[in-house]
């Protein structure tokens, strides 16, 4: 009883002063309009007339950390089409070196018997004795900044330069090597700069102490107030919303892939105007969005931890994106408090929360809050207003709901609304579409427990239970359904979710018109990145269910960029890329996960009079050992490794095209496979004769953990580089 009257109160007190909260968030949206956050970029910003040039800088040192030389000249009239700051060393060119130099053309520029510049990259060159050529970036300001780009050899007769970041010309940053025409450096990091701080970015001659055909570019990405948090960094995460809330400026946060961050602590309890309680994490008072990258934020289950909801947004403008909320346990909300706020829960699951006088997952109190492609399942919450899932409170603002599934919720004790309740809430000021709400073996009571019209279905939805049915009267609306979802899990995608059974009325249920957000926007991807629809309509709730299907790729079809992989410079012959397996094809790329591939059917032929017929290769043919003749296969680049036969089916996993560990046979299969941290692709290719030219291809099914089945074909002259 003790939870029920903290929340009456503080609820009563929010009806009573509501005019003051919206005061409070105008006072708060004003704050984050004078904020002077910025990006910088190298290119957008460069300036032919000007040096410096705002927080930019075109230089030059003769020691690496030494002294830094503005450049003087600037000639756009050597090479049309390029503006170049110089500096001092005439090396008997028809140019000063070193050299700072920006394409203005908008496309790819080659020029000087060699150098192929893009545009949105600028130049570096050293000086013909070893002088550095610097990009210097001077902060304007005290604050975090996210910096990222890469070097990258421009020069198609081999860039051969050391490359360096220098934070006040002393402290080193980034340091490496480009060998060769498409080697790159990429680099991302955050750090704290004091107003007049510098970044140098750097390009020396390289180990061969030449500076012929050294051009390097360079692009570089600089963002105020973007945090990126280690993963369990507690407080990190914790420093990171405080320093947000104190600049008032929009700040993003970015958690650690698939990471863990265990609360055990109250940061912030306030009762002042219903804030919700304890929190493990600062309140939010300001603009900040968070993108999970499947990270969980969670309280500790540690005998003796204390009480409290997750996080809390008081009077602020919070964005959740791919992440987990789990382990809650507060006196009034149990997972997450919107207080007096704006909100948008998107792609996210909220699980195991456990809620006193609020809602279990989430209470929203006189705040808008909209919830697309999400999970609210197994939370639980005690009050006599309801909502074991979402408790939404107050006349005036708006709650909309799109393509989610509140599942398995409950309302101890009273049975009001196990997955959502209003109080006090206007008509017509919840909206939800294409959601699922049930509570099939874990209810108490009702499903829906809502204030008289304050629903308004706008179709497509699923209701356990009767109690949802004077709202849920929309075109597709389904009351008193199963929906007959299978349990929390890892379904593909960054978080877990539930996956539709076979036989669940949620599969194809929406029409496409229809597959939109309360508002009418497009969704076309679910929760876990798989785009929508798969069928012939869209399914209803946070996962769309992938089909079977076939992915066609032409055997001439690429090149594959050797740039991605310079090491593997295989595959060019036939100009092929190789299958891209990804999450929109509803295939699980989380670390661990299984993925299965399984040759069908299907004939290749290589050359004239050797068809085969599967995927397992030319018996005895161990072409990562084999070098005579003219004969060149991508398995002379798996060593070390397992034997790969000549046109075995072979693979490895990528990131974004970038090969992550090392490629590997997989022939008729079935063949299991373990994602490893840091992939998002699989890529599939015959190990074919780099000198042949082949036809033919191979039927391969796919499945992971998600229970995802797929046909997909690769073609002969594709390569798993």
């Amino acid at each position: 009883m003790h939870r029920k009257r903290i929340l009456l109160a503080a609820l009563l007190a929010a009806l009573i002063v509501s005019i003051v909260a919206i005061t409070s968030r105008q006072s708060a949206t004003a704050s984050s309009a004078s904020c002077a956050a910025a990006t910088y970029n190298a290119v957008n910003d460069f300036s032919a007339t000007s040096n410096p040039n705002g927080t930019w800088s075109y230089g030059w040192e003769t020691n690496l950390g030494g002294a830094f030389t503005r450049d003087a000249v600037e000639d756009s009239a050597t090479v049309s089409g390029i503006d170049a700051w110089q500096g001092p060393e005439n090396c008997g060119a028809n140019q000063l070196f070193p050299i700072v130099g920006f394409n203005h053309t908008g496309s790819t520029l080659n020029y000087n018997s060699g150098v192929s510049q893009p545009a949105d990259m600028l130049q570096l060159h050293p000086s013909c004795s070893g002088k550095f050529s610097v990009l210097r970036w001077t902060a304007p300001s005290s604050g975090r900044f996210n910096v990222a780009g890469l070097f990258q050899g421009i020069d198609t007769r081999s860039t051969t330069t050391d490359i360096h970041v220098l934070q006040n010309s002393a402290t080193s940053l980034v340091s490496g090597n480009i060998n060769g025409f498409g080697s790159q450096v990429p680099f991302s990091f955050t750090r704290y700069l004091v107003a007049g701080e510098t970044l140098d970015f750097i390009v020396g001659f390289g180990s061969n102490g030449d500076y012929n055909a050294d051009s390097t570019g360079l692009a570089i990405t600089i963002t105020e107030n973007i945090f990126n948090i280690a993963d369990g960094d507690v407080a990190g995460l914790i420093a990171a919303i405080n320093s947000a809330n104190a600049s008032g400026c929009p700040t993003t946060i970015n958690l650690a892939h698939n990471g863990t961050y265990t609360l055990t602590a109250v940061a912030e309890h306030s009762e002042d105007y219903g804030a919700s309680g304890p929190a493990g994490l600062p309140y939010i008072r300001s603009e900040i969005t968070i993108n999970g990258n499947g990270a969980a934020v969670q309280r500790s289950n540690a005998p003796g931890t204390p009480d409290f909801a997750i996080l809390v947004d008081w009077k602020g403008n919070l964005t959740l994106d791919g992440v987990t909320i789990k382990g809650g346990f507060g006196p009034n909300t149990g997972g997450m408090g919107v207080t007096t706020a704006t909100a948008l829960i998107r792609n996210s699951t909220f699980t195991q929360n456990v809620g006193g006088g609020g809602g279990g997952a989430i209470t929203s109190l006189d705040s808008n809050l909209t919830i697309v492609n999400s999970t609210i399942s197994y939370n639980t919450n005690s009050s006599g207003y309801g909502g074991g899932g979402i408790l939404h409170f107050g006349c005036c603002n708006t709650l909309s709901i799109s393509f989610s599934t509140i599942f398995e919720n409950r309302n101890d004790y009273w049975g009001r609304g196990d997955a959502i309740a209003t109080g006090f809430t206007n008509p017509t000021h919840v909206f939800v579409k294409n959601t699922i709400l049930a509570s099939p073996t874990r209810g108490a009571g009702n499903v829906c427990w809502l204030s008289p019209g304050a629903l308004v279905s706008q179709g497509h939805n699923i209701a356990g239970d009767a109690s949802c049915a004077l709202a849920f009267a929309g075109p597709g609306d389904m009351n008193n359904t199963n929906p007959l979802l299978g349990p929390l899990a890892n379904n593909g995608g960054p978080t877990f979710t539930h996956l539709p059974s076979e036989c669940s009325p949620a599969i194809d249920a929406v029409p496409v018109a229809d597959s939109t957000d309360v508002n009418g926007a497009p969704i076309t991807t679910d929760q876990r990145g798989v785009s929508r629809p798969q069928g012939a309509a869209s399914d209803i709730g946070a996962v769309e269910v992938a089909r079977s299907q076939t992915v066609t790729i032409p055997s001439k079809a690429g090149p594959w960029s050797p740039s991605l992989n310079p090491t593997f410079d295989y595959g060019v012959h036939n100009n092929a890329a190789p299958v891209v397996i990804d999450a929109a094809n509803g295939v699980a790329f989380t670390p661990g996960n299984t993925i299965t591939v399984t040759y069908l059917n299907g004939t290749v032929q290589a050359g004239a009079g050797y068809p085969f017929n599967d995927a397992n290769g030319l018996a005895g043919y161990v072409t990562n050992h084999y070098t005579g003749g003219n004969s060149n296969f991508p398995a002379l680049y798996m060593n070390p490794g397992p034997d790969v036969l000549s046109m075995e089916l072979v693979g490895t996993f990528a990131n974004n095209g970038v090969i992550v560990g090392q490629p590997f046979p997989i022939g008729n299969g079935p063949t299991a496979l373990k994602v490893p941290a840091g992939a998002n692709q699989l890529l599939l290719g015959i190990n074919d004769n780099y000198y042949g030219d082949n036809s033919g291809s191979f039927n391969v099914s796919i499945s992971s953990g998600s229970s995802t089945t797929l046909t997909v074909t690769a073609p002969n002259d594709s390569s798993a580089s």
